[in-house]
């Protein structure tokens, strides 16, 4: 069991990683914006997201109309403007396509 950045830190008897290696790829994961799970209704254990600070600025650069505001103050004011546009529209039956 090599790894690309050092020498393998694998126990002999058990195939274990060392703790200290473990704790290194612990690091690694979070310097790249991965989270453990604390999601109760998932509670998978597993490491969730990465680049989490890239996707909310390319939110922020698609949702940008000039007024300021946060991320979901954006999406609360999106999301009002559907329901003023699905007001607009007449119900439709089925079949009316």
């Amino acid at each position: 069991m090599s790894k690309p950045h050092g020498p393998s830190c694998v126990c002999s008897a058990c195939g274990q990683w060392a703790l200290g290696e473990v704790e290194c790829l612990n690091g690694q994961l979070r310097r790249e914006g991965y989270r453990r799970c604390d999601i109760a209704a998932c509670n998978c254990g597993e490491w969730h997201g990465g680049h989490a600070a890239d996707r909310l600025r390319e939110l922020s650069d698609e949702l940008c109309d000039g007024s300021s505001g946060t991320i979901l103050d954006k999406v609360v004011a999106l999301k009002a403007d559907v329901e003023r546009l699905r007001e607009m529209v007449p119900d439709r039956e089925p079949g009316d396509d």
